[in-house]
């Protein structure tokens, strides 16, 4: 794919990500707001868009629950994972992702198996708490526990 292509993509994912984790709150404002609105202003049309919110709701509905699904699938073998970031220099840093996963040995017993994958990112790169720390505060490190952060927004999504 073009680079323009993909970044097309991108932002339609994440447009229609950011519909999915707060569609209840669109909906509301629809309900109190726009229905309302067009009810006064456009009346021949308020059915129209009740319709196609109505479509959306269901694929939205549906989105949430394959992601609930998916997630619910993950966590059986996914223990844990957390990133550990490191300051290399000025401009890099090391990020660790550190992850706990279950594994099935040929004899059908499980066992939790350490995986560590490591690599060396930009500064630019960071999540903005952490760059925030680093200014402000001098903090070279910093881990992240990204199974405990991906549980607590998927139970906000699916509330």
């Amino acid at each position: 794919m073009e680079p323009i292509t993909l970044t097309i993509v991108a932002v339609f994912a994440i447009a229609a990500a950011a519909a999915v984790v707060f569609w209840q709150k669109i909906l509301g404002w629809a309900e109190n707001s726009l229905f309302p609105w067009l009810a006064k202003n456009i009346p021949s049309i308020e059915s129209s868009v009740r319709l196609a919110f109505s479509v959306v709701d269901k694929v939205t509905v549906a989105v949430r629950s394959a992601v609930k699904q998916a997630w619910s699938n993950l966590r059986q073998y996914l223990l844990k994972q957390t990133i550990e970031l490191q300051r290399k220099s000025s401009s890099e840093w090391i990020k660790r992702v550190v992850s706990w996963v279950v594994k099935r040995l040929e004899s059908g017993e499980t066992v939790p198996v350490k995986v560590v994958t490591e690599e060396v990112v930009s500064t630019d790169d960071l999540p903005s708490d952490v760059r925030e720390a680093w200014l402000r505060q001098q903090k070279e490190t910093a881990e992240l526990n990204i199974t405990e952060t991906r549980d607590k927004e998927l139970m906000e999504m699916t509330a």
